[in-house]
């Protein structure tokens, strides 16, 4: 299934995520709504920093600097991969629709990862459902 990637390499991008989205979260856990530039919900809870990936880190951030070398440092083939496994992760396709994620995911560029706050629960559950945790 993963021909261009171990699931070792996936493992290791997902725990750089999860440090980077760590160092985003303590950055903006006290700014307001307005502040984020998100309006506030009509009803329910609401996720304002959801949207904004990793874009409130600087970009010489060691967290997020060691993420997005990681993720450069792997060959094209490798990060449509790496994205096809987290489209499967966000439940966008199932394990037996790998062949369309990884179409999809096709020629990912490093920022498409980058703009995935989630990237690394995403990652996780798409080893899970992809049988290679």
């Amino acid at each position: 299934m993963l021909d261009h990637l171990g699931a070792e390499q996936v493992k290791r991008v997902a725990e750089l995520a999860g440090t980077a989205r760590q160092a985003r979260d303590r950055m903006i856990e006290h700014m307001t709504e307005a502040q984020l530039a998100e309006p506030p919900p009509a009803k329910g809870t609401h996720d304002a920093g959801a949207a904004l990936g990793f874009e409130p880190l600087p970009s010489d951030d060691p967290a997020l600097a060691a993420l997005r070398a990681t993720i450069e440092s792997l060959p094209p083939k490798a990060r449509s991969e790496l994205l096809a496994v987290a489209l499967v992760g966000t439940a966008d396709y199932a394990r037996g629709d790998w062949p369309e994620a990884l179409a999809t995911a096709e020629n990912a560029e490093v920022s498409t990862l980058l703009e995935r706050a989630d990237l690394h629960d995403e990652l996780a559950k798409g080893l899970y459902e992809l049988h290679l945790s």
